[in-house]
């Protein structure tokens, strides 16, 4: 069984001293699973999605897809010849001089302004849900859940469909980083939100008991 997982630093494993002990190492080692794990620290869902499309066009199928989608509140920006990941941090990044005045204008919109967030929840709410039909036409197996903001969708009305593929999209307390303060998991560097293995296990556990429990998931019938 071959298992695909992409998503920010929260599936990279950043700042665990083993990074097998990461989510995605946890359900790859429940199902005795390769996996391939192209998840990138500060990763915007721009990357995130574009990156799972590539792989899955210049690849063999995975038996199984589990992403972990990020904050809404990230873009990517091109210099230097290549994309980057811009968040509202300001860490871990170079911003070029020449758009300083454009980041701190950027910067400042996404802090103050909820109705941003909302739209840009809506925008990838639909985006995500492409993907999600674009791998049930493949008939590729996945798995997706909210690393952070669950997204703003509170007329039930326009809540998608996601055939049990989505943990708890529109539940703001089942999105991973709600879920480790809720049960008070530590962090491994206060304020920047990376917990420590304990809740990565733990998380990583409730994503298999979530697969075991819905018909969607028939491991059985993935070729292992």
């Amino acid at each position: 069984m071959h298992i695909l997982f992409n998503g920010d630093s929260n599936m990279s494993g950043e700042e665990l001293d083993n990074r097998d002990q990461c989510m995605a190492g946890v359900i790859a080692s429940h199902f005795g699973a390769t996996a391939t794990n192209i998840a990138v620290s500060g990763a915007s869902n721009d990357l995130i999605y574009n990156s799972t499309l590539d792989y899955i066009r210049d690849n063999p199928a995975p038996d199984l897809v589990v992403i972990g989608w990020t904050e809404h509140g990230r873009e990517q920006w091109y210099f230097d010849g290549e994309f980057h990941e811009i968040n509202q941090l300001d860490v871990g990044q170079r911003i070029p001089e020449q758009f300083r005045r454009r980041y701190q204008f950027w910067k400042n919109h996404i802090q103050k302004e909820g109705e941003w967030h909302r739209v840009m929840g809506y925008y990838w709410h639909n985006k995500i849900y492409n993907l999600h039909l674009m791998l049930q036409e493949k008939h590729i197996p996945h798995l997706f859940f909210n690393a952070f903001n669950a997204f703003q969708v509170a007329d039930l009305g326009e809540q998608l469909n996601w055939d049990s593929a989505f943990f708890h999209p529109y539940h703001q307390n089942l999105c991973y980083i709600n879920y480790c303060v809720e049960r008070e998991f530590k962090e491994i560097t206060p304020g920047w939100q990376h917990y420590d293995h304990v809740a990565h296990e733990a998380w990583g556990n409730t994503m298999i008991d979530y697969m075991n429990t819905h018909p969607a998931y028939d491991l059985s019938l993935i070729h292992i």
